[in-house]
């Protein structure tokens, strides 16, 4: 399976936080949580079902993306849901996670993750879903994050 805790670069989150005002870390522990308040592997994110109001970041385990996404979807419903994950466009989880969204962005360029030493061996997406967006038209870029530091 291997690692499982890539932790997103602070620059690249220092960007989306700036655009979202995220209130909470959906995927997280205490070393590498980006918000105060966040969901840790003893709380299980796959079976929190009351968030209301919240701007939720994530970086999930890319393991098994299929229950995050089914998540990630439930959540949107009360939520604004911000994802970062692989651009597997081959898999059903990544075309639910596009149908549900309201602005996909293919991250330009690998991203290097925290206290490693490699990259991510897929590219990268950022989702973004949300009842909120509900009717607008989607938006679909490829965003060279790195122009913005």
């Amino acid at each position: 399976m291997g690692r499982q805790d890539w932790e997103t670069p602070n620059e690249l989150f220092a960007i989306i936080n700036n655009e979202y005002q995220f209130t909470l870390d959906a995927a997280a522990e205490n070393h590498n949580a980006k918000c105060e308040r966040y969901i840790d592997e003893a709380e299980d994110a796959l079976t929190v079902h009351d968030l209301v109001g919240e701007k939720i970041w994530c970086n999930p385990p890319y393991f098994d993306m299929f229950p995050w996404a089914r998540q990630f979807i439930r959540w949107s419903k009360e939520n604004l849901v911000v994802v970062l994950a692989q651009d597997k466009t081959d898999t059903r989880w990544f075309r639910d996670m596009f149908n549900a969204s309201y602005k996909v962005r293919f991250l330009y360029g690998r991203v290097v993750f925290r206290n490693t030493w490699t990259t991510n061996r897929n590219g990268a997406v950022l989702f973004v879903m949300g009842d909120i967006y509900k009717g607008l038209p989607r938006m679909v870029d490829v965003w060279d994050w790195r122009r913005e530091l």
